[in-house]
């Protein structure tokens, strides 16, 4: 990458992008107008890219070396050390910044360590830590010393094997420095030997280190740790709560001598999460007894040094101490660049030009001597070190040194190439680094207005989403993604046809309409018996005002749609004038956008063909090449990695063959072919098995890719996008049997076209060959899925002469009374190339010829179930250079002519030579035959990985070293890799989106070229959504932002209190449970006992009280209470008050325990006397109370900190064997926050993960699973909620509103902890055969609101709001699947149902998760149907308007009209949570909103997003409420004076999904009136 020119690069993409569009959405060429505007409007400047930007990555400012500094005294002299083992980074300079933070930790001070990534944080507190230890005179004893914090284990990791183990480890050994690493990857005793091969079998410890062992300083196991505390502890924040609550982990922290405290990427601990961890820092210190620790953050991500104030303030807060130096790194020019030029000498554009072809023919060293002295490289330097600005726009920086020169931004691609290129060494920094940020767009839809007047329908294109001009109503364009076919889509309310859809309205369908009546045909169907094109109907629809069936406008066709029976939606499944079907989509139809993952998938494929090869790695696959691609979240992360690794097979394959065919004189057999690829894949097999792995067996790939060529030449789906079908691979058959055969079968022609016998025949062959009826060949199966797809694998896939129940298709058409019922293929072409005869026997005669003669040239090979084409008998050769024929209609391509006939069914096209000249210009010039004809060069095979939290810590941590090795090419990240990973030669990044915050961008594009060893090249493509195509229009703005200093909010009573607890409750479990329970992770029937009658909770709370009064009780009572010396005075409490409030809570959660034990146990007892078997079930459900864990218990209760506890998590558990392993240690793990999960991994859901589709069969259930049937009822009135143990407790009237509730109000739910899949599919499916399903939808609600008595005025009569804490506070979130919930058996399998089903799938039989047959069918909740819920207890604030909303403009359109309420309301909320948020001074995302509607006045509900809650609510009900709207006012009065709401207002990225409803003018009016 470092030679690669820039601008050329964004000319290759541009342009390739621009013909993907075209392909990937092509538009017929029966609409030449419409095809001409969008190809005019692809070329738009700045629609598909911007830039590229170039940002200055100079020097840093330098200082004394590490020889320096231990000469002076200032670090140990066995620092020395490093002299023999790196000489060179012993006697180098160090950046300024890193010696002047070894010198201030010297002297004990605490720091900032703010400089840019790649600048060498890592050593500003490494050497100071070192020499620390090195002065220890006591380091003989271990005991932990430093404490080194990381926010991700990928980091964690990164900085373990990279630094920290080389450094202390390896270049220090002889000092016995212990280190060790306690995260969720460290193993267990039993599992240290595993741990040990893995890394000494690891390449970098090898070849760096030397080792073939572990040394025994490196501490791998818990165990280890334990017994032996390392002197360097690396952990995460969540981790070190664990270690600090359980007694079994008190001895890591015997003997320890705390000095340091590290976080690495302190910007990222922001909100509530800042707040815990400043919390837990203060519990580290006193829990090792210290109270004065030196400290250090580091981050790439801060602000300038205008933002000093607030960092220092930041990480005061954070950490408990005082800070007062920020270490910050000062760039400057390479000290060549300094001094005076020796002889200064300029080029001029021209010259530089010429000399980057020259540039390979010097050193480093050379090129550093020679063009330190160089004019424009010293300008160059000069802008970058200009101003406070460090990103230029490239063309302005090359008019700035080359003025108008036409070739100023080729010269400046040169100078960059040149300045990077030139240093001292590898290891040196370069004369002029540089980074490169690219950005692009894949178009986001087009709109068409309707015209009378045109001939094609329609009038001129917009990009966009623009739906209304002068001339009326504009359209959705829509294609078929097979044969260009355009469409309209509109929204039917009454009578009127709208070009968008009203969010809440059930009054709209969908309807698509194709743009007019051109002939159809048909590429799929064999039968037209299949096609829907007699279902259309006629329309009249008015451009200006969309009345549908009007009587004048323009006529339209509408289409039949179909409902998907998972989502309810209505769907185009089939083209009605092509036939093609929509396989793995939705539909076969498209917005005018090419999807976000393809158009990703093709640009990061420029991107990696672009990266140089890695010297020395000619056998590598990809030849060295690495590229890092971002998501946001893991499914995006997950489905491109499959996406762009089936795309680059794909791709990969057909320019095999086109290379071995443009190298064979002749026709070659499928086998040959298939040899002559594997000859030139040389040993490397970029190709992936069914399970998603890489084949290593030379037979096993053979196999696949023999069959991968049938299905090539063999599926009906390539007839228009395969080899074949674009006219450059041509597939005949035995030469001499073809022969024989034609030689017969032209007796049976007319003479007028006997000559056509070839081409007949071939045309004829070609309708079944599509159709995969073929024999075996070799050992390809023709039931794998892999090869040949879902729909493709089915038996009966041969065909007969006339029909037969066997075979699916007949070589001739039904027949009664001597006349043909309907056309196939090829009756339809005979009868198009007879001119369409009244006599149709003679269509018969010709067919049964045809069948005849093929079939006794043994072509065709039948038995007694039907007929088949025997692939042994197919040739395939070159057809680039062979006459090739167009159909004006359809557009397809074909080798034959007969009459100028096209071959399409039901197509009545004519057929016309393409010349010469005009196919050169498609070889050139068409994307896919650019690619497959190797017209840009060498295509760079590939692997690509998923890297995300959806795979379990060890496995990610294997796919980490793959990369680092060379064997995987591509990550497909989501942020697991974005902070701080050294990934060192990694050259380029690709962002599949643009990043939420300008911290998330620098992070992610700084993982590129980090030690400037190259010219980085950073790619950001905008999705297809509100957020992305809003920052890009402000690219420039965007990329120069300044990042948001983060802050901690310590006067949070509430959080603080939890560590107050956790503080008493860890001493008050190593004092009361047994030493089983305190060296496992308890239960609440250890905590509490697994007898908890009323006598036995007093008897509890009583002996806790006694307790809390004890000697030990005192001691960590005042443990609790010295936490808060360092904190603000509102935390502070009196000892009796701290007592009262955790006796308080410790009743509260006993009675919260107690009162649901009771229950159980009572309905057992009652069943057991009455001897009912129900008994059982109760007694069950007891057990499963009594074993739920304390840390998934009590920090819903707000006993303990809920923020490294993952309380409301939700695991779609994969089965790959019938013996249950841990869920935890499984390789897939699939945990979400229960508020997705309940959505999207309930049964039927579909999810990637690791390069496969797993699907949700049921529910899981382990014995400390805790799942009862509860019931609930929605109040219809006043919108209450509330939730009842049985059915029979529920009220016959609303608690809030009195209301009577029905019984269709009441319904079942359960809360489930797991979901599974089913062990049938332990390798998942493929993503390629299988459709992601979007998650049922979800409903949120406010559970048990505040009563009416509850609510307290404010200073504004018309606004009263009642705040709840967690234990009352609850937010109520329920799927209630296709609206009738879902059936669940006691085997676990579990299924969505609708309306009327629910005896039909009872009825069924159905198997067991495991995959047999359930033999109980006992169904849970006496066969009746539960909802899944997940209960979110959290602190609200409900906020009460006795004010009605706005009322509607008159000049509303219908839709908008039913549009308005659910607008308004949300604008509302919105408003309020911004304004709330600012009001107290937290980051928005720290709360949510909803809303109801109460007697049509709005209700603003707020609540933490904080488990448990975070105190935010209460803090903000102490404000008054006229303060809010003031804040809400300012938010509304939009800068940008826009019309509705924008990124200035109200727009953010968490709530893009209404940035279309939101409407501030109205609100703000609303608003003002409270205030006047």
């Amino acid at each position: 990458m470092s030679d690669i020119n820039p601008i050329e690069l964004c000319k290759k993409l541009e342009t390739s992008l621009r013909r993907y569009l075209q392909v990937a959405l092509p538009i017929s060429s029966r609409y030449p107008k419409l095809k001409a505007e969008i190809n005019d409007a692809l070329k738009k400047p700045d629609l598909l890219l911007k830039g590229p930007y170039v940002e200055s990555l100079c020097d840093f400012e330098k200082g004394e070396s590490l020889s320096d500094l231990v000469s002076n005294g200032v670090l140990n002299k066995d620092v020395a050390i490093l002299n023999e083992k790196s000489p060179q980074i012993y006697n180098r300079p160090l950046h300024k910044h890193q010696e002047s933070a070894i010198k201030s930790i010297g002297q004990g001070k605490n720091v900032v360590v703010a400089t840019g990534t790649g600048s060498g944080k890592t050593e500003c507190f490494l050497y100071p830590i070192l020499n620390s230890l090195l002065n220890d005179d006591d380091l003989d004893t271990p005991g932990v010393r430093v404490v080194l914090i990381y926010p991700l284990n990928a980091l964690a990791n990164d900085q373990l094997y990279k630094r920290v183990v080389p450094f202390f480890v390896g270049d220090f050994a002889n000092k016995n420095i212990l280190v060790g690493r306690y995260t969720g990857l460290t193993k267990n005793r039993d599992r240290a030997k595993e741990e040990e091969d893995i890394l000494s079998s690891e390449p970098f410890f090898k070849s760096k280190l030397g080792w073939t062992k572990i040394p025994q300083n490196w501490l791998l196991t818990r165990e280890e740790m334990l017994n032996t505390p390392p002197h360097i502890l690396i952990t995460n924040y969540a981790m070190l709560e664990h270690l600090l609550l359980f007694p079994k982990n008190a001895p890591l922290f015997k003997n320890a001598k705390l000095k340091f405290i590290v976080l690495d990427e302190v910007h990222t601990y922001c909100g509530a999460q800042a707040t815990e961890v400043s919390f837990l820092i203060r519990k580290l210190k006193q829990k090792v007894g210290v109270k004065n620790v030196q400290c250090i953050g580091t981050s790439a991500s801060f602000g300038g040094k205008e933002n000093d104030t607030k960092v220092l303030k930041f990480a005061s807060d954070l950490f408990g101490e005082n800070f007062s130096e920020i270490i910050r790194g000062k760039r400057e020019p390479h000290i060549l660049l300094r001094n005076s030029p020796k002889e200064e000498f300029s080029f001029s554009a021209n010259e530089w030009m010429d000399f980057s072809k020259k540039i390979q023919d010097y050193t480093p060293n050379e090129l550093l001597e020679k063009f330190a002295n160089n004019s424009e490289i010293r300008k160059l330097s000069s802008i970058f070190m200009s101003g406070n600005r460090n990103v230029f726009l490239f063309q302005d920086l090359a008019k700035s040194i080359f003025g108008d020169d036409p070739n100023a931004n080729n010269a400046l691609a040169s100078i960059i190439s040149t300045g990077i290129k030139a240093r001292r060494d590898i290891s040196d920094y370069p004369l002029l680094p540089a980074r490169y940020h690219i950005f692009l767009n894949g178009i986001d839809n087009i709109t068409i207005g309707l015209s009378t007047s045109s001939d094609e329908h329609f009038s001129n294109i917009k990009v966009g989403k623009k739906f209304a001009d002068e001339k009326g109503l504009r359209f959705n364009l829509l294609v078929c993604r097979k044969c260009g076919q355009p469409f309209i889509e509109g929204y039917l309310t009454g009578n009127i046809l709208n070009p968008s859809p009203h969010n809440s309205s059930n009054r709209i369908s969908r309807r698509i309409f194709v743009l007019d009546n051109k002939d159809n045909f048909d590429d799929e169907s064999d039968d037209s018996s299949e096609t829907i094109y007699d279902k259309l109907n006629e329309v009249v629809i008015n451009p200006q005002n969309g009345e549908y069936k009007s009587t004048d406008g323009v006529t339209l066709f509408e289409v039949p749609l179909d409902k998907d029976v998972d989502t309810g939606t209505k769907y185009l499944k089939k083209c009605p004038c092509c036939g093609g079907t929509a396989g793995t989509d939705a539909e076969i139809v498209t917005h005018y956008h090419p999807g976000d993952f393809m158009f990703s998938a093709v640009a990061s494929d420029i991107v990696y063909q672009n990266i140089s090869p890695k010297i020395g790695s000619e056998n590598i696959i990809g030849k060295g090449r690495k590229l890092l691609v971002f998501s946001d979240n893991r499914q995006d992360a997950g489905q491109f990695a499959f996406s762009l690794q089936k795309t680059s097979e794909d791709i990969l394959l057909r320019r095999l063959i086109m290379k071995v065919l443009l190298d064979s004189d002749s026709a070659i057999s499928f086998r040959t072919l298939k040899d002559g690829i594997m000859n030139q894949l040389n040993g490397n097999y970029p190709f992936l098995d069914e399970s998603g792995e890489q084949y290593k067996s030379t037979d096993d790939l053979g196999n696949y890719l023999l069959g991968r060529i049938l299905s090539e030449f063999c599926l009906p789906t390539g007839r228009r996008n395969s080899l074949e079908a674009l006219g450059l691979a041509r597939i005949a058959y035995d030469a001499q049997k073809f022969h024989e055969a034609s030689e017969s079968f032209s007796d049976a022609l007319p003479e007028n076209i006997r000559h056509f016998s070839d081409a007949i025949l071939d045309t004829l062959l070609e309708s079944v060959r599509r159709c995969r009826c073929i024999t075996h060949l070799g050992n390809v199966s023709l039931s794998d899925k892999h090869i040949w797809g879902e729909y493709f694998v089915s038996s009966n896939l041969m065909f007969s002469l006339h029909e037969t129940e066997q075979a699916k298709f007949s070589w001739i058409p039904k027949i009664e009374n001597g006349k043909l019922l309907r056309n196939n293929r090829r009756s339809a072409f005979i009868e198009k190339i007879l001119n369409n005869p009244e006599d149709k026997n003679i269509v018969v005669d010709i067919l049964t010829a045809a069948y005849e003669s093929l079939k006794s040239a043994e072509i065709i090979k039948t038995d007694n179930k039907g007929s088949m084409l025997d692939p042994q008998l197919f040739t395939i050769a070159d057809g680039t250079k062979d006459d090739i024929f167009i159909c004006n209609g359809c557009g397809r391509r074909s080798f034959n002519n007969v009459l100028d006939k096209c071959g399409a069914f039901n197509c009545n096209g004519t057929l016309k030579i393409l010349d010469a000249k005009h196919r050169a210009r498609e070889f050139e010039e068409k994307h896919h035959m650019r690619l497959y004809l190797a017209k840009d060069g060498e295509y760079a095979s590939k692997i690509v990985k998923e890297h995300t939290a959806a795979i379990n810590n060890s496995k990610r941590e294997g796919v980490e070293r793959r990369f680092r090795n060379g064997d995987i090419s591509i990550l497909s990240c989501s942020t697991t890799m974005e902070l701080g990973v050294d990934i060192g030669e990694l050259e380029a990044v690709v962002c599949r989106n643009i990043p939420p915050t300008i911290q998330n961008y620098q992070q992610r594009t700084g993982r590129a070229g980090r030690r400037a060893q190259a010219a980085p090249i950073c790619v950001t493509i905008a999705r297809n959504r509100n957020y992305d195509q809003s920052e890009y229009s402000n690219v420039e703005q965007y990329l120069t932002q300044e990042p948001a200093t983060p802050f901690v909010h310590l006067d949070n009573t509430k959080l603080f209190e939890r560590h107050q607890f956790s503080i008493i409750l860890s001493k008050y479990m190593a004092a009361n449970l047994s030493i089983d329970e305190k060296y496992s992770s308890p239960t609440l029937g250890d905590f509490f006992g697994a007898d908890f009658s009323e006598e036995k909770e007093d008897n509890f709370l009583k002996s806790f009280k006694e307790w809390i009064k004890s000697e030990d009780g005192a001691i960590a009572v005042n443990e609790a209470l010295k936490l808060s010396e360092t904190l603000p005075a509102s935390l502070q409490k009196e000892k009796k008050e701290l007592v009262n409030s955790i006796t308080e809570k410790i009743n509260d959660c006993a009675q919260w325990y107690g009162d649901r034990w009771r229950f159980y146990k009572g309905k057992a007892n009652e069943c057991w006397n009455n001897r009912d078997k129900k008994a059982f079930y109760w007694d069950e459900k007891c057990t499963e109370w009594t074993s739920q864990l304390l840390i998934d218990q009590f920090p819903k209760m707000g006993l303990i900190p809920s923020y490294s506890f993952p309380t409301s998590n939700i695991q779609l558990e994969v089965l790959t064997s019938k013996k249950k392993a841990s869920p935890w240690e499984q390789d897939i793990q699939l945990n979400r926050d229960a508020r997705l999960g309940i959505s999207e991994y309930a049964p039927g859901a579909r999810v990637i993960a690791d390069g496969r589709i797993w699907e949700s069969y049921g529910i899981g259930h382990y014995p400390k699973h805790f799942m009862a049937t509860r019931f609930y009822f929605f109040c219809p009135t006043c919108k209450n909620v509330e939730i009842y143990e049985s059915k029979d407790d529920v009220p016959q009237f609303c608690s809030i509103c009195k209301q009577n509730i029905s019984k269709k109000d009441v319904r079942a739910f359960l809360e489930p902890k797991s979901f599974v899949t089913s062990l049938e599919k332990p390798y998942g499916d493929d993503p390629g055969l299988t459709r992601l399903k979007p998650p049922l939808s979800q409903e949120s609600k406010l559970l048990d609101g505040a009563e009416d008595s509850k609510f307290e005025e404010t200073s504004i009569p018309e606004i009263t709001w009642a705040y709840q804490d967690s234990s009352k506070g609850k937010m109520f979130i329920v799927n209630k699947g296709h609206g009738e919930g879902f059936l669940r058996c006691s085997c676990g399998y579990a299924k969505a149902i609708r309306r009327g089903e629910s005896a039909k799938v009872k009825a069924n039989k159905h198997k067991t998760p495991f995959g047999e047959y359930c033999q109980n069918h006992h169904w849970k909740n006496n066969g009746n149907p539960e909802d899944l819920a997940h209960i979110y207890q959290t602190d609200t604030l409900q906020i009460r308007f006795k004010k009605s909303l706005p009322e509607p403009p008159l000049d509303l359109s219908q839709e908008e009209i039913l549009q308005w309420p659910e607008s308004m309301c949300i604008t509302l909320v919105e408003t309020i949570r911004m304004a709330a948020a600012a009001t107290i001074k937290i980051d928005i995302r720290e709360i949510s909103c909803t809303y109801r509607l109460l007697n049509g006045y709005p209700e603003v509900i707020l609540y933490d997003n904080v488990p448990g809650g975070a105190g935010y609510c209460k803090l903000i009900q102490k404000h008054d409420i006229k303060e809010i709207l003031k804040a809400a006012e300012h938010r509304l009065d939009c800068k940008m004076d826009c019309s509705d709401s924008c990124r200035s207002c109200l727009q953010s990225y968490d709530n893009q999904a209404v940035w279309d409803l939101l409407r501030r003018k109205p609100i703000q009016e609303w608003i003002k009136a409270f205030m006047a």
